[in-house]
């Protein structure tokens, strides 16, 4: 039996094929015995073992080559964050450090700062203290200044007001007696009547 095939890239391929007697075939389909068909999953022995060598091969490589440079790179790795670690707690320890000297001297500077305000208080209240006593002493020295010159006007007001007084009296005196009066008695007269008005006001 002939049968022509024709492949793709146009080429015509001519396969024979025996033939095959009915009658043999049937007899060695009738003869042959029955198999199993093979199972697809179960491996067979050569499969097993060039699976368990290649396992094998593959596990020493691992172990003895990939395990240890990834060990020391796990191992560089916790290296590399412990060295982070320790510098991260040496800043903060750092940073704490500078707060707490940050504080003291802004502590120092406050109480400095007190002090110069307490002194400047102090030295405040000494000058308006001194200030007040030279205004007083001022102000005491310009009454008494005024003062005397009250009492030298009133004394010379009464003064001039006691030799009118006295002229008053006597004319009236005259007048009304219809004599002449001693003028130096009246003058005693008219300065006591004075200075009993002066101490009244």
């Amino acid at each position: 039996m002939r049968v022509e095939l024709s492949l793709v890239s146009g080429q015509p391929v001519t396969v024979v094929l025996p033939r095959a007697d009915a009658t043999t075939t049937t007899v060695a389909t009738t003869e042959a015995p029955a198999k199993d068909p093979p199972n697809p999953i179960l491996p067979v022995g050569k499969e097993i073992l060039w699976g368990a060598g290649t396992f094998l091969v593959l596990f020493l490589i691992m172990r003895l080559y990939a395990f240890p440079k990834v060990r020391q790179g796990m191992d560089a790795r916790a290296a590399s964050i412990s060295g982070d670690l320790l510098a991260a707690t040496a800043a903060t320890a750092g940073a704490q450090e500078q707060s707490v000297r940050y504080e003291a001297a802004l502590a120092a500077a406050r109480a400095e700062g007190a002090k110069e305000i307490d002194a400047a208080r102090q030295r405040l209240d000494a000058y308006r203290g001194e200030q007040f006593g030279v205004a007083n002493a001022a102000i005491a020295g310009r009454r008494a200044e005024v003062t005397a010159e009250i009492d030298q006007a009133r004394a010379t007001a009464m003064a001039g007001m006691e030799g009118a007084v006295l002229d008053v009296a006597h004319s009236a005196s005259e007048l009304i007696l219809g004599r002449s009066v001693d003028r130096e008695a009246q003058r005693d007269i008219a300065s006591q009547v004075l200075r009993g008005a002066e101490v009244l006001s």
